[in-house]
């Protein structure tokens, strides 16, 4: 029998050591890792390949290459102008003016939600923040 794992005085394992003994020891290659090892030395090759395909016209090896090379793009944020939300009284009336800026085109639907999320973990706040208030007045009265 193996000795058991070192143990912090709280129980908890300590950095280093394992619980299992016979698992795949430090520094070992997954089967991704074995491919790629084993792929390495016919790569450029293989990309040859793919290139002369796509030349070619085979679609799938112009999808391969460009989803490699091209990812994909992702939204990028924008400032958004809406003088009107800051003289709004009340949430409510806040996330209104943001609905119709986007009725009307002024900002997107992406910039709504995020405007309109925002707006719901401010009220949210608002809420722990009366609670709080509510209950230190509670307190003040014992």
């Amino acid at each position: 029998m193996k000795d058991q794992p070192s143990r912090d005085e709280r129980g908890r394992v300590l950095p280093g050591h394992s619980l299992n003994m016979n698992g795949k020891p430090r520094g070992a290659l997954s089967n991704a890792g074995r491919l790629r090892e084993a792929l390495n030395n016919d790569l450029p090759a293989v990309i040859e390949v793919l290139v002369a395909k796509a030349k070619e016209g085979d679609i799938q090896a112009c999808r391969i290459i460009l989803d490699r090379v091209l990812p994909p793009l992702r939204a990028e944020a924008s400032a958004i102008n809406l003088p009107a939300i800051t003289l709004a009284q009340g949430l409510v009336a806040k996330a209104q003016i943001v609905i119709n800026a986007t009725a009307k085109g002024e900002i997107t639907t992406d910039a709504a939600s995020d405007l309109l999320a925002s707006l719901s973990d401010l009220a949210k706040l608002k809420q722990v923040d009366e609670l709080e208030k509510r209950l230190v007045a509670l307190e003040g009265k014992q």
